[in-house]
């Protein structure tokens, strides 16, 4: 028998992971610990993605790939016990908080201290990547679990431990944080200094809204939700697909909206007869490359070297506001998104871009003649299947008063990035809906 590839693997897991998801939204429940759970484990296992790193090895947590999820789910998502997923918002005036992660513009709602309630706007791909996080979570909970008890089915020192330090209240001195750390290392079977190294980010993200509720109470909690799931049925996990949400697949209500949205606001600045140029990339990247030189000498930014093209950009990540607001004289229109699809957008017209000095490394032609210069669509990165969905909407013509306004759309440009396999520099990973096109 020919053993198959680490690709052909991966292809197999995403195929059966999808298949199980499909049917679980037929299905409208399951629970983690359960059979449709335990599948969708072994196929995340086999899958293996990069970005969960050392998640099959049984002996230690996986830390990097804990503070990946934690940023994409809401906060205090490690004590719920139960999570639905709807395509309808019904909280909007309501008292329950609205949380929005750090990282995934999603939006979920904080409906009790065991209860969040994710508001699904992006389609099946964000229905597999909720539920890939969650899966992942839940081994990492269970190797926290099995750290919980020593042989004789005892609480071991260190989580008796890890408790005082959860339920002490103020911030712990030096010398008691670093003997904490040490015992959490234990438990979580990694070193002191990448114990030390994961706190620490998390500490600094909870600054931020909506963040995390730190380490220590992290750890805690999921470990703790495993424990009362195992004393207890009712206090089981349990994640529902509720029937509106499977009622709007495919049926790009969002996509419509949000590319009609686009459209029109082109139509509003006199842009529909120029050539469109749609880049699909972070919102700040364009922006730094084609203004970034000229805002830091207007600003007189401090910014160390301008020679290194590459070194220079990676030096503007704090000059966010200031770049922006050099461009909002320049060319650049915000489009921030309202029609649920989550995906901002930026228009910059070439047009005006005559006086702004470009990075001398940059080689960039300014045409002549108003009608032929380009204008510059930029999309935030649409999420997997989402991205079909968006472009399909915004490849086509404009429906107004009975009327159609064509665009001029001269070239589709994709600053991809994924973090599922790993592999070489410039290898290319084509999803399988791109290759049947």
């Amino acid at each position: 028998m020919v053993e198959l590839t680490r690709s052909q693997k991966a292809r197999h897991a995403v195929r059966d992971f999808k298949i199980i998801t499909d049917a679980l939204g037929i299905r409208g429940y399951y629970r983690p610990s359960g059979k449709f759970g335990m599948s969708l484990e072994t196929c995340l296992k086999n899958l293996s993605p990069e970005i969960y790193g050392s998640m099959n090895d049984p002996k230690v947590v996986e830390l990097k790939g804990l503070e990946y999820v934690i940023d994409r789910l809401p906060r205090g998502i490690e004590s719920c016990t139960r999570t639905i997923l709807t395509e309808e918002d019904p909280f909007e005036n309501t008292s329950f908080e609205k949380i929005i992660p750090l990282k995934r513009r999603r939006i979920s709602y904080r409906i009790s201290e065991t209860e969040t309630c994710f508001i699904i706007s992006r389609g099946l791909s964000e229905i597999y990547d909720i539920l890939t996080h969650m899966t992942f979570l839940n081994i990492e909970a269970n190797k926290i679990f099995n750290r919980m008890k020593d042989d004789t089915g005892s609480t071991t020192i260190e989580w008796n431990d890890l408790e005082k330090v959860v339920k002490k209240t103020g911030k712990l001195k030096k010398g008691d944080l670093d003997s904490a750390l040490w015992n959490l290392s234990i438990i979580l079977g990694r070193t002191y200094q990448e114990t030390r190294a994961t706190f620490e980010y998390f500490e600094n993200t909870k600054k931020e809204e909506n963040s995390n509720n730190g380490l220590f109470s992290l750890i805690y909690s999921l470990g703790k939700r495993v424990e009362h799931e195992m004393e207890s049925r009712d206090d089981a996990l349990v994640i529902y697909l509720t029937p509106s949400l499977m009622n709007i697949i495919g049926h790009q209500k969002y996509g419509k909206l949000w590319a009609n949205n686009i459209k029109e606001k082109l139509v509003e600045l006199n842009l529909q007869g120029r050539p469109v140029h749609i880049i699909s990339a972070n919102l700040h990247s364009i922006i730094n490359v084609i203004y970034g030189y000229a805002a830091v000498k207007k600003k007189k930014l401090k910014v160390k070297s301008n020679k290194d093209m590459y070194d220079f950009f990676h030096q503007l990540r704090d000059a966010g506001d200031d770049i922006v607001s050099y461009a909002g004289g320049h060319g650049l229109y915000e489009f921030p998104d309202n029609s649920g699809a989550n995906i901002d957008c930026q228009v910059i017209d070439t047009s005006l871009l005559k006086s702004v000095t470009f990075h001398p490394e940059l080689k960039i032609r300014k045409t002549a003649g108003s009608d032929e210069e380009p204008v510059i669509l930029v999309m935030d990165y649409a999420f997997g299947a989402q991205a079909f969905e968006l472009m399909e909407n915004l490849l086509k013509p404009l429906s107004e008063d009975e009327t159609e306004i064509r665009f001029d759309l001269s070239s589709i440009s994709i600053m991809g990035k994924a973090g599922i396999l790993s592999g070489e520099k410039g290898d290319i990973m084509l999803a399988t809906g791109h290759v049947f096109e």
